[in-house]
């Protein structure tokens, strides 16, 4: 196998094993032998990522999910000191089970957008843009409150193992108007999520979804939102002057290092880099 790093990635892992072959022969590249290697679950947490470590030091690659980081940092822990991996929490601060994984950490939220939007200041940044900063607790708020109930749908399938197909379903068909008036229509949502899941155990209606949410209720609307969700609404709430893509863009951009230092995630990764004697944290 022939080792490719391009952008300050290795060419695209998707699997642990292609991960862990390609890291391990970097390792023994002179290129590759003094850097660190971070472990992230996709293409956008690359992005996201990159900007927050130095470029020169670190080595950020994607693999596909939670679970194949985890395979893929289990064992090349027994290799090398030179790799730790970032996932999201999704519903674990939720159900206080973390896994316990040497060198894995954690979004201090649900997940890496939903940490942004919990740190004031960085939706500020990207309202400015749409001139809305005015209005910027509003919004956001108002996103929370449409976005919650997805959250639960999300969760249950997780928990009940559905296996409903979420990627690829964007909101604008669910939510009207595009204003601060939004409001979900859960219905035809679910009718278009159970429609398109070819491989579900089970039909997913609003009755499952009211019980659930009454063993389950929740006001940490921080950990149980999915980000991708919440920014999907406040785009609209924006209306036509940004695209959920741009939108995401610019909040990626806004997030910096001074921001970034203020997430647990953040202090955990520094006392690491720490204890190994490693710099790869921007200051």
């Amino acid at each position: 196998m022939e080792l490719q790093i391009v952008n300050n990635s290795l060419q695209s892992s998707i699997c642990a094993r292609d991960a862990i072959d390609q890291i391990i022969l970097s390792l023994n590249s002179d290129i590759g032998k003094d850097l660190v290697y971070i472990l992230v679950e996709g293409i956008n947490d690359c992005k996201t990522y990159r900007r927050l470590f130095y470029q020169n030091k670190t080595n950020i690659e994607y693999v596909n999910g939670k679970g194949q980081v985890s395979i893929a940092l289990n064992e090349l822990n027994n290799i090398t000191k030179q790799v730790i991996g970032i996932c999201d929490a999704d519903f674990c601060h939720l159900e206080k089970n973390l896994p316990n994984i040497h060198d894995l950490f954690f979004t201090d939220f649900h997940d890496i957008e939903m940490t942004m939007l919990s740190i004031d200041g960085v939706l500020n940044d990207v309202l400015i843009e749409c001139e809305l900063q005015n209005s910027t607790e509003e919004i956001l708020q108002k996103a929370l409150e449409e976005a919650q109930i997805i959250g639960y749908v999300r969760w249950l399938n997780q928990v009940d193992k559905i296996k409903l197909r979420f990627e690829g379903l964007g909101l604008g068909g669910f939510v009207a108007p595009h204003d601060i008036n939004a409001h979900l229509d859960i219905e035809a949502y679910l009718y278009a999520l159970n429609k398109r899941s070819n491989n579900k155990t089970k039909e997913v209606t609003s009755i499952d979804i009211k019980i659930f949410f009454h063993k389950n209720n929740t006001l940490d609307f921080y950990n149980l939102c999915n980000g991708h969700d919440v920014t999907a609404v406040i785009a609209l709430i924006v209306g036509s002057k940004i695209s959920h893509e741009h939108f995401c863009t610019i909040l990626r951009a806004s997030f910096n290092t001074n921001y970034f230092s203020k997430t647990i995630l953040y202090e955990n990764i520094k006392k690491w880099q720490n204890k190994y004697g490693f710099a790869i944290l921007r200051s």
